[in-house]
């Protein structure tokens, strides 16, 4: 929220109360700012701009200038009040108040364009420095809204927002707090709160932070009348650079933080001024006698130290990291796009340089995810060859240097992305296990070790395991056990495909591989009590390396599982069984012993066999693994072996029939082994096929003497069937609850029975 100092010099806590209670609505303390930390020269073009509010044609209008106050255009024409205008970072937008009552918050492309209100009963009071949100106040508190409108997020207590710090991490706020108005900065969550001014006076700021965040302008009212000061940004060194009788306020910087523009009634109407920052060199941009032109803010746009390849800012010493703004940044004719920023340069970029003294690995990255660093060699910008390239869609951390080669570093951003980002560059050393002599110690297991492999050597004479080619960036650790047994290597979490080999021996010449593995996985070994094995651990491609996690434990034992088929065997059926153990150590099995639980038995190196059963019962079944390092498991499940059977063994049915006549049909079941529940589903023939004629469902035991259980069906027929001539039903047997072993006999048809009318 913004406030006045020509009518009234205490703020409201409302926009709408200010405007209700304040005859000049035109002439506030303009809190205004932007803009991250960086290098600055002189505005682009030669000639920066200057938005401001006037009433010049009976309301008050946004217009826009240049910074000598020629080239006026007027970029509103709207009948309500238009307030405060802010350029964005790049100077392609602006936002304003435009107030009737309650204010609306709107943006505009700088020609006046593209007009859109992105919040309603709000009011402007900074834009973030890389241009993509708005912080705002509105009655309950102070905001951040997206420069679309999307994303309103309340983030502090109500005060008067003036300005958005050049780092992005602060807001300057302007608060009564201790009885009078104070300078604040805090942080965006409201923590972090430090006093700039203290005194027993009204102050208030305009632009607030200089550009590189060094300086803060502010102006003060203890003389009775307000004037402008210079400080430091933490609160020290307050000078004074205005002293007359007349109202001087709203302080803006220069893009190069050399002037400030300001509003003052020292003409007898409310004009715009500029001045050096030491308060020399006034001079007045607005001429309208009885018009207001007020709330200046002047467009920040400035061109890199190093936006161009032969002003590349020369890296001495590593680490180094420096935090770039490439809003205002631009492209050279010639400047190379990197190969791996599929295309979507943003056009904008800056530039590095740096010679190495020893040959070694480097480390180039960006914080932002839609951004590009590429690395070149050559002497112009013409000339450059590019050897290294990291974005979002290639993410290759590392690339060797040669002493002496000059290096350029191009940072760009992706999909049109700009603003701040931090650039750094930094030495990646070699491990400190590089090499065979200074092997790391494994003691107890299990073991872990972060380590990084792009800085690593080779040494002369090294091995190379049977995984891979020559040895390349490799590691070296040891490991003597105190007892025998099998234990398992292994990289994860790595940037690189790994390779490990476990060697014996005492010297790099006199090594012997034991076993190796390569492309991730468990490397297993049986290692012997008292014997010394080497772990190399290195990439399987020479231009590979970087972060990795090395494990070595314990190798678990394996895991014995299997599964069989049917599931619910028969005497007649071959149960076949599947083999599904598991190996953690990923060394396989040598063998696997079974006991099918009925006195026989088999090994075999397979993984399956086939059984059957000579009578029903319930068999353990065991099965043993073994790998080929000596480890076992075992497992066993019980398989049950049931014969069911069920069989039609008598079809009664009458030989003849009349229509309309009812006859008993009946279905003789016999069961050898066990009790079994049975539907018995009835069909009749019919033209084409057969169709239901009734179901019965019943227990059907097991009886001597071949007797039956009989299923009694009673159908009376038809005169369909009289016109037919004839009849004839099937019988099918369905086993509940079990699955019947010789199902060829569940299905009978009875003789044709003749029909007559």
């Amino acid at each position: 929220m913004r406030f006045r100092f020509a009518a009234c010099l205490k703020p409201f806590v409302t926009l709408a109360a200010l405007l209700a209670a304040c005859s000049e609505p035109n002439q506030p303390v303009s809190p205004k700012g932007y803009g991250p930390r960086f290098s600055q020269t002189a505005p682009i073009g030669g000639a920066s701009k200057i938005t401001f509010q006037s009433n010049r044609n009976g309301n008050f209008d946004i217009f826009v200038m240049n910074a000598d106050g020629s080239g006026v255009t007027q970029v509103t024409n709207n009948p309500l009040d238009e307030y405060l205008p802010l350029f964005s970072p790049d100077g392609s937008r602006i936002v304003f108040g435009r107030c009737s009552g309650i204010c609306d918050i709107v943006v505009i492309n700088a020609d006046g364009s593209g007009e859109r209100t992105i919040l309603n009963d709000g009011f402007p009071g900074a834009w973030s420095p890389d241009g993509n949100r708005i912080v705002l106040g509105r009655n309950d508190g102070l905001y951040v809204i997206n420069a679309d409108g999307t994303g309103l997020v309340r983030v502090l207590d109500p005060d008067f927002v003036t300005d958005w710090s050049p780092d992005g991490r602060q807001l300057m706020i302007v608060s009564g707090r201790d009885g009078d108005l104070e300078l604040y900065a805090t942080n965006l969550d409201g923590s972090g709160v430090t006093q700039l001014t203290n005194n027993t006076c009204d102050d208030n700021s305009g632009t607030g932070w200089s550009p590189d965040g060094k300086r803060v302008a502010f102006n003060n009212n203890c003389d009775g009348d307000n004037e402008i000061f210079v400080m430091n940004a933490d609160g020290s060194g307050v000078t004074q650079v205005t002293q007359n009788e007349f109202d001087d306020g709203g302080p803006v910087w220069s893009p190069d933080g050399t002037q400030l523009a300001f509003e003052s009634n020292r003409s007898g109407d409310v004009q715009i001024f500029t001045m050096n920052a030491d308060g020399s060199g006034v001079t007045q941009l607005t001429f309208d006698p009885g018009v207001i032109n007020a709330g200046p803010h002047w467009v920040r746009q400035v061109s890199l130290s190093n936006d161009a390849f032969a002003n590349a800012t020369v890296i001495t010493e590593l680490p180094f990291d420096q935090t770039v703004n490439l809003t205002n940044a631009t492209r050279e004719p010639s400047e190379p796009i990197p190969s791996c920023i599929g295309g979507s340069a943003s056009g904008r970029t800056a530039w590095y340089s740096f010679t190495p003294t020893t040959t070694g690995v480097l480390s180039a990255s960006l914080d932002r995810f839609y951004s590009v660093v590429a690395a070149y060699t050559g002497a112009s910008l013409a000339g450059l060859s590019e050897i290294w390239c990291r974005s979002p869609y290639v993410v290759k951390p590392w690339f060797m240097v040669q002493a002496g080669t000059t290096y350029y570093f191009q940072v760009d951003g992706v999909f049109g992305e700009s603003g701040s980002l931090t650039f750094r560059l930094e030495e990646i050393p070699p491990p400190a296990n590089d090499g065979f002599g200074s092997a790391t110690a494994i003691g107890a297991l299990p073991f872990s070790d972060a380590i990084n492999t792009a800085g690593a050597t080779s040494e002369p004479g090294e091995p190379a395991s049977s995984c891979s080619g020559s040895p390349t960036r490799t590691a070296w650790y040891r490991f003597t056990p105190s007892q025998s047994g099998s234990i398992s290597a292994s990289v994860v979490n790595a940037a690189f495909a790994p390779v490990v080999a476990a060697y014996t021996g005492t010297t790099l010449s006199g090594l012997t591989e034991v076993r190796c593995h390569q492309f991730g996985g468990q490397l297993t070994f049986r290692a012997e009590a008292g014997t010394t094995y080497y772990l190399q651990v290195g990439s399987y491609y020479s231009d590979q390396g970087g972060s990795a996690e090395f494990h070595v434990v314990l190798t678990p034992p394996p895991v014995a599982s299997y599964y069989f088929y049917p599931f619910d065997p028969t005497v007649f059926d071959g149960v076949q069984f599947f083999n599904n153990s598991y190996d953690p150590g990923e060394l396989g099995f040598q063998s696997y012993q079974w006991n099918f639980g009925d006195g026989a038995g088999t090994t075999t190196a397979e993984c399956c066999v086939t059984h059957r059963y000579a009578a029903d019962g319930s068999y353990a079944v065991q099965l043993l693994v073994t790998t080929s390092d000596g480890r076992t498991a075992s497992t066993s499940q019980t398989v049950l072996v049931r014969t069911h059977d069920v069989a039609i063994t008598r079809f009664s049915v009458p030989n003849a029939a009349s229509a309309g006549q009812t006859r008993r049909i009946e279905v003789g079941l016999s069961s050898k082994r066990y009790s079994e529940t049975v539907e018995v589903p009835l069909f009749k023939s019919v033209p084409g096929g057969y169709q239901p004629v009734g179901v019965l469902t019943q227990s059907v035991p097991v009886r001597p003497g071949g007797r039956t259980t009989d299923f009694a069906f009673s159908y009376t027929f038809t005169a369909d069937d009289a016109q037919l001539g004839k009849v004839t039903f099937k019988a099918v047997a369905n086993m509940l609850g079990a699955r019947d072993a010789l199902p060829a006999d569940n299905e009978a048809i009875a003789a044709p029975i003749k029909v007559s009318r």
